[in-house]
């Protein structure tokens, strides 16, 4: 302990042993200069989180139809990341189909502390879509490297599916996150329900046939 305490004065992580809190911010502050802004994260890319289980897929080894990873053991995952600034951005966070929609849809967003609006949106091949609107004005208050917290209400238990299928409890399973940035018309568009209000009125002209 007195040789750590002595190389502490030069590198600063040892003197933080001990004290999980600092040592974590630590490391999260050394790691914001070498990581890149988000894009799109697949589930098989390298990540700085917590509470995310094994890499998954189903398909031919080397060419998965299907890859995710689930967000487990606990409800409460956090990952890290650099997020768009001076603008309004979108946050998708695209799920494989193994997760329950009741998962999805008990789940909640904090960025960086704030609570954010997450809509589960059903898209195609029984995916469901995790997506989240964020103002410019939140998004400057974002740290460098944004803390994107995920609490999932509901778990699965593998233990009540069949005998011998495991003893994990699951969230969600994760295929892809990713940030784009919107214009301030598209994200008050988005934010007033845009696209349903949309396809309601597409379903309505269709039943009264009228052109579209």
């Amino acid at each position: 302990m007195a040789a750590l305490t002595e190389r502490g004065r030069t590198e600063p992580a040892l003197a933080l042993i001990g004290n999980r809190v600092a040592l974590r911010h630590h490391l999260l502050r050394e790691a914001a200069d070498r990581t890149s802004a988000l894009t799109t994260w697949k589930a098989w890319d390298p990540i700085l989180g917590e509470n995310l289980d094994s890499r998954e897929q189903v398909g031919p080894h080397g060419n998965a139809a299907r890859r995710w990873r689930w967000t487990a053991p606990k409800s409460d995952t956090y990952l890290y990341f650099r997020l768009p600034r001076q603008t309004a951005f979108e946050i998708c966070i695209r799920l494989d189909p193994a997760t329950p929609p009741a998962h999805a849809e008990h789940t909640t967003l904090r960025l960086s502390g704030e609570r954010i609006r997450l809509m589960a949106i059903p898209t195609a091949n029984a995916r469901i879509e995790l997506a989240a609107m964020v103002s410019k004005k939140i998004a400057n208050r974002l740290p460098e490297l944004a803390e994107l917290h995920l609490h999932t209400a509901k778990m699965l238990d593998e233990s009540k599916l069949v005998p011998y299928a495991g003893t994990r409890m699951l969230g969600l399973a994760i295929a892809e996150i990713s940030a784009v940035p919107i214009s301030p018309l598209a994200y008050f568009w988005r934010r007033l329900g845009g696209p349903r209000l949309a396809g309601l009125v597409r379903q309505i002209l269709r039943r009264l046939r009228l052109p579209t």
